[in-house]
């Protein structure tokens, strides 16, 4: 039985990997994440997972150590696995200017090529920007969505939704500037981990994340083009709901532009195509089912599944790279 070791820091992400259907461990206690322990808000814990601490898996072998972030990496140095992955959730140039880096982006692509060749692991990226922004050989595996889990939206409520963690620490890639000045006086629902700004909390759960996006009028998502993809999860998985969405202008963005949705880097225009949805749920409606069959064409979570079945068997020297 092929057994795992990953760490709890992006729970959305994790329940979708455990769909591979491999036992595995997640550490829950590495200092730095915003929350201690696994957060039920954002996912439930799958069946296949089982919660644990650095302590108790440094005396466990495991096949496949996948790790979703540098610290995780080094911090695991010591873990007896047979192989490694480092997944990279961020841009290079992303992660440097949320953290405030004092490295430059060569230095820090240096540091961590010597790295993963010190330690044998290999790299998996959600995105191939964000592969080319670290200019380090990795194995492409975009986001899958499982339409089955978001039901048809009814788009009753005449306001937008965004989901979003740490806003103001991600403010550029984010372009939050846009987002405000398109937006700000206009019914807009903020949903997600960010205590410095109030009345803006996460969903109680997964149930009710999945309630928001099936009954907002439309999603917004607005991305700093080189830092940020111009999708994450949340919005695949509101337009999975039918919900059209409003986009800042972005060569990765799966949004076309009075189809389903709109996309616009000029406020202005955002602003308008923001009110004439609120105005006409049946519009709405018609771009949230385009919506709906772009992502179910473009991130199938049947490939993500399968990827990331071959990567795991891959990494423990089961399968040739």
């Amino acid at each position: 039985m092929t057994r795992v070791l990953t760490f709890d820091s992006h729970e959305g992400y994790l329940y979708d990997l455990a769909r591979t259907g491999f036992s595995m461990d997640v550490v829950t206690d590495l200092p730095g994440h915003h929350f201690d322990g696994w957060d039920t808000r954002m996912r439930p814990v799958p069946e296949n997972m089982r919660l644990t601490t650095m302590s108790r898996a440094s005396h466990r072998r495991y096949d496949c150590l996948i790790a979703h972030g540098i610290t995780d990496l080094i911090a695991s140095k010591a873990m007896r696995a047979r192989g490694r992955v480092l997944v990279l959730h961020s841009s290079l140039d992303g992660r440097l200017a949320q953290e405030g880096a004092r490295v430059t982006s060569a230095q820090m692509r240096t540091m961590l090529g010597r790295y993963m060749t010190q330690v044998g692991a290999q790299l998996v990226s959600p995105s191939e920007m964000k592969m080319r922004s670290w200019g380090l050989p990795a194995r492409v595996i975009p986001f899958g969505v499982d339409l089955d889990a978001y039901g048809r939206a009814e788009t009753t409520l005449a306001s937008g939704l965004r989901v979003a963690n740490l806003i103001r620490q991600k403010a550029r890639y984010l372009r939050w500037e846009l987002h405000e000045e398109a937006f700000g006086d206009l019914p807009m629902r903020l949903v997600g981990v960010n205590d410095d700004m109030p009345g803006v909390r996460p969903a109680s759960g997964y149930a009710q994340l999945r309630e928001l996006y099936g009954s907002h009028r439309f999603y917004v998502h607005t991305a700093h083009v080189g830092l940020e993809d111009g999708y994450n999860m949340a919005s695949l998985e509101a337009m999975a709901s039918g919900m059209p969405q409003l986009a800042s202008i972005h060569p990765s963005t799966p949004v076309e532009d009075g189809i389903s949705g709109y996309v616009s880097d000029d406020p202005a225009a955002l602003r308008e195509a923001a009110r004439r949805l609120l105005a006409d749920p049946e519009l709405a409606g018609r771009l949230g089912d385009a919506a709906r069959e772009a992502v179910a064409e473009r991130f199938p979570m049947r490939a993500f599944v399968e990827a990331w079945r071959e990567q795991i068997e891959c990494a423990c020297g089961r399968r040739a790279a």
